[in-house]
């Protein structure tokens, strides 16, 4: 199966000759400082008055790619189940695996996570989700009563493919939402502070479900990535069959050296046929004391048309002495 992936402005940039920059973190470096004399000289503001979306994203991309740009394919059948569950635990439990990281959707393949739009039906390719330290804004401030202090937070962009402009593929508009961390509160909480700005009324409108779908996937990834049964390792093509057989974790390490460095999430649900469709069971409270939360897994039931119109059928028939219409042979 294919998955959505992210060309980043600095990957861009090099195949089009249009920097010399040696690394992400130089290339966003040199290109936030164009975009703050910019913002001055065409608006008198400064660039986080203007654009503070951009920056954020370039940073993470550089961040990213100082990682070895890792990866979570997030496989349809377990899609849904991961939109599902309630979080009501403190958010200090929410940690990423790494930071940041980008989860991909899967490209020929149907998923949940789609609406319509000015006629057009569009659907999340993939996010990037990063942990990131906030200033909330002055309202916030007082509508909570909160000292203005950093707070932690999850930071995601959605990307759904939407060209910034039309006909020029190479760039795509990413929606920015983040979820405070704030000490006390869990994520269900969050999710209702999830922020609105003023550029999301500009070009493709997200449902709110979807926003709260991607954020509660982000949320979710981080209490399940410790289970080997559900993150595997994504190994280079031709080492799949043997690393399902064996596990060897050098298969692993080669695909990291070939700079493949990435996790199949949920591969396994859709093992065969099944009659009931599998889905988170429940938070668990687990390790010493049990305190650590930790999503466990019900497997086993996704029915699949087409591989059930591949098993073999008619032998009973044959035996019991039936044709097919059901009547016995004279």
């Amino acid at each position: 199966m294919e998955f959505h992936s992210l060309r980043t402005a600095y990957q861009w940039a090099k195949s089009m000759r249009q920097t010399d920059a040696k690394s992400h973190a130089a290339y966003a470096h040199d290109m936030i400082i164009t975009m703050e004399q910019r913002a001055l000289e065409l608006y008198g503001k400064e660039l986080r008055h203007v654009d503070p979306f951009t920056p954020t994203m370039m940073i993470a991309e550089a961040e990213w790619a100082e990682l070895r740009m890792p990866y979570y394919n997030l496989w349809p059948g377990i899609i849904s189940a991961l939109t599902k569950l309630r979080l009501d635990i403190e958010c200090d439990f929410f940690k990423l695996p790494m930071t940041p990281l980008l989860v991909r959707f899967p490209k020929s393949c149907d998923h949940p996570l789609k609406w319509s739009c000015d006629g057009k039906e569009w659907s999340i390719r993939y996010m990037m989700v990063s942990e990131r330290m906030l200033l909330p804004d002055r309202a916030f401030d007082k509508r909570h009563n909160i000292p203005a202090t950093e707070i932690p937070a999850l930071s995601f962009w959605l990307d759904i493919g939407e060209e910034v402009e039309p006909g020029d593929p190479q760039f795509s508009r990413r929606l920015y939402k983040h979820l405070l961390k704030y000490p006390g509160w869990t994520i269900e909480r969050s999710f209702e502070e999830i922020p609105a700005h003023e550029s999301i009324s500009i070009g493709v409108e997200y449902p709110r479900q979807i926003i709260e779908d991607c954020a509660r996937i982000a949320c979710t990834l981080c209490l399940m990535a410790a289970d080997p049964e559900l993150v595997v390792p994504d190994v280079l093509a031709k080492d799949k069959a043997k690393f399902a057989d064996t596990n060897d974790p050098a298969l692993v390490e080669r695909a990291h050296n070939r700079g493949k460095v990435g996790w199949d999430v949920g591969h396994n649900v859709e093992i065969a046929p099944h009659l009931r469709s599998s889905s988170p069971a429940a938070l668990y409270w687990t390790g010493v004391g049990r305190k650590v939360p930790r999503i466990r897994f019900r497997k086993g039931c996704i029915v699949h048309r087409k591989r059930l119109s591949e098993v073999p059928t008619g032998f009973l028939a044959n035996e019991l002495g039936l044709t097919q219409e059901g009547k016995h042979e004279a």
